[in-house]
């Protein structure tokens, strides 16, 4: 929005404002956003890791401040938002990525993906904790990812990545355990 005002007095304007407003939008939380894909340990180059976020809620959240932790450090520019059933990616490196899941000539190519940027630090091939933090520094979604063990062996460096089973699983309320593919 552009805003002035006009002086009754003296008939002067004011100088222009331009403030920027997102409304209906609330803070995201553990009912609303999820992690709801990690890529590791992908086929060929680190440069092709991500962490998708989703909004399995019903209103439009504003990510403004949020932040991936722990594993890699990101933080959400103002302004950011994701609608309800959005998706919404951090990377290691958005050329490298670009080039292979956003370009239709790749065998990689995914229409739509929405990047948010690219993160500091690397996620470990062996597992480690993600965190998605408040702007108020409480958890809004976790998980702890490993290889080996009952985890599935393909997103080790086989090609695949880990991917939220059941979005019904995953706790609105608590930290417990999110059982991904």
């Amino acid at each position: 929005v552009l805003a002035r005002t006009k002086n009754r007095v003296d008939g002067s304007w004011s100088s222009l404002r331009d403030e920027t407003f997102i409304v209906g939008t609330q803070p995201p939380s553990r009912a609303d956003l999820v992690i709801s894909e990690i890529h590791y340990n992908p086929y060929g180059s680190d440069e092709f890791e991500f962490i998708e976020l989703w909004n399995r809620g019903t209103n439009l959240v504003d990510l403004s401040g949020v932040t991936v932790s722990n594993a890699v450090r990101y933080s959400f520019p103002e302004y950011t938002t994701l609608h309800p059933g959005a998706r919404i990616v951090v990377v290691e490196d958005a050329p490298s990525f670009s080039n292979r899941y956003q370009n239709a000539a790749s065998p990689w190519y995914w229409d739509g993906i929405d990047v948010a940027g690219e993160w500091i630090g690397g996620l470990s091939d062996g597992g480690e904790r993600i965190d998605i933090m408040s702007t108020s520094n409480t958890v809004i979604s976790s998980v702890r990812y490993r290889s080996g063990g009952d985890w599935p062996e393909r997103p080790d460096g086989d090609g695949g990545s880990l991917e939220l089973s059941s979005p019904a699983s995953v706790p609105t309320d608590s930290a417990e355990q999110v059982e991904y593919l």
